[in-house]
């Protein structure tokens, strides 16, 4: 959090817990004040994208997630990554 905005990562649900994630959200947007809220997350898991996209966020910039050899990163349990 800044004077500007509220930076929101590097969250991460548990499988099936998609109801903490939605809770978390409504949190974040209740208590911000007149901030924007930012994040970075990955845009090929469709239920993340679905819950920004539920409150209204914007697509304003492309991220891109590089790794060096095997990637044991599981993108689906990943709801914003660190700024």
């Amino acid at each position: 959090m800044n004077a500007r905005n509220v930076y929101l990562g590097p969250w991460q649900v548990r499988e099936g817990h998609d109801d903490e994630a939605i809770k978390m959200m409504r949190g974040v947007l209740y208590f911000r004040g007149l901030k924007k809220v930012v994040a970075d997350i990955p845009l090929g898991v469709k239920h993340v994208v679905n819950l920004y996209e539920k409150y209204n966020f914007e697509k304003k910039q492309h991220f891109v997630h590089m790794v060096r050899g095997k990637s044991s990163v599981k993108f689906e349990n990943i709801y914003a990554f660190s700024l």
